[in-house]
């Protein structure tokens, strides 16, 4: 039984967008999940007090973020 080229090709592009939906899949479900760690909020930085002169009282830096934390300082 032979098979037709018309026959061939559709389940060739069949095969084709089966895999294009899979991947787009894949991209959606893998955004959805990271989507967390791609913050859209800086982290913050006060500097108490907030005056002109160093030197005179110690000074006071604080790091915060909202999201899912800061590592470092550096």
């Amino acid at each position: 039984m032979n098979v037709s080229p018309s026959s061939r090709r559709r389940s060739t592009l069949l095969l084709v967008a089966i895999l294009v939906v899979a991947a787009a899949a894949a991209v959606a479900g893998g955004s959805w999940y990271y989507w967390p760690r791609f913050e859209s909020e800086p982290p913050q930085i006060a500097v108490e007090p907030a005056g002109d002169t160093v030197g005179v009282t110690p000074l006071e830096i604080r790091f915060t973020d909202k999201g899912t934390g800061l590592r470092s300082s550096r």
